[in-house]
């Protein structure tokens, strides 16, 4: 059974109550305006790859009672991925490398959204028990310094979870993708690799050993059964996935190993290395040598 979720009331339930909408779209002649949070909210519903990628992180996640987590986007909007995320338990902070999507963000959430430097990151050191990082590939000027700047604001035995979409997925995918004239192209909702480009889960697996961090899990999601339903589903005006669409997603499950269009890498940080004091001499001081 899935956990309710309370979605805000400007963007779910009251989209079309007369005494929620404008002045302007009170007219008979003026279809009802419906809020951008609602519209983030309706295309995640409808979005398998969506859905997948929640399930994903949550899974890499681990619990997230009393947990103090943070999300980092570095790629397109997350806003809908936020609130569900949120929904799931944890104290969340929210933080974005471009101003692009912040209104959009806090809107839906309600809560502050920082736009800050990868370079240096305006938490404190050990400040949370779980980051999840979206297309960390897509930050400004990526480098070694924004790594230890994860692993610096990870609490010791905390987990990162990243995420990327992936610039080697199945050849299955690639051909669908040409059979679609979509190669190369962007996602509807979010940003595609760029194919024939290095191993994803290698690359965030180096920025977490970068971080100081062991990973540990390997995951992907959108396999080549839920990819052709999604994008037909897209191509048929993004209307809701059938029952129909989902009973042959779920065949992604019988190649549980094939690469992905989306895959991730979770690790944890170890615990500090105790500093061991040396043991004071036990020698009395009268029976040392006199140097003579």
């Amino acid at each position: 059974m899935g956990i309710p979720i309370r979605r805000p009331e400007s963007a779910a339930t009251d989209r079309n109550r007369p005494d929620r909408a404008e002045p302007s779209v009170l007219s008979t002649t003026s279809a009802p305006v419906v809020p951008p949070a609602a519209i983030q909210l309706d295309r995640f519903d409808r979005s398998l790859r969506e859905s997948q990628k929640l399930a994903l992180i949550l899974r890499l996640l681990g619990p997230l009672e009393n947990a103090k987590c943070l999300m980092l986007n570095c790629g397109a909007s997350s806003g809908a991925l936020s609130f569900h995320l949120r929904a799931r338990g944890g104290e969340w902070a929210w933080a974005e490398i471009s101003p692009r999507w912040t209104d959009d963000l806090r809107e839906l959430l309600g809560d502050p959204v920082a736009v800050v430097n990868p370079q240096r990151l305006p938490f404190a050191t050990g400040q949370f028990h779980r980051v999840v990082v979206l297309d960390p590939g897509l930050a400004s000027s990526p480098s070694v310094r924004f790594s230890r700047e994860l692993g610096r604001i990870v609490k010791p035995h905390g987990r990162l979870v990243a995420l990327s979409a992936n610039s080697r997925p199945t050849l299955s995918i690639r051909l669908l993708r040409r059979a679609l004239d979509q190669e190369n192209g962007a996602h509807r909702n979010g940003s595609r690799a760029p194919e024939g480009g290095g191993d994803s889960c290698k690359e965030l697996e180096r920025l977490a050993l970068n971080a100081g961090l062991i990973p540990d899990t390997r995951g992907a999601c959108s396999r080549f059964f839920s990819e052709c339903m999604e994008e037909l589903r897209q191509r048929r005006g993004s209307g809701a996935m059938g029952t129909l669409g989902r009973a042959i997603a779920a065949l992604d499950y019988l190649v549980p190993t094939a690469r992905g269009a989306t895959v991730a890498v979770a690790a944890r940080k170890p615990e500090p290395p105790r500093v061991v004091e040396p043991e004071a001499s036990e020698t009395p001081s009268s029976e040392l040598p006199s140097g003579e």
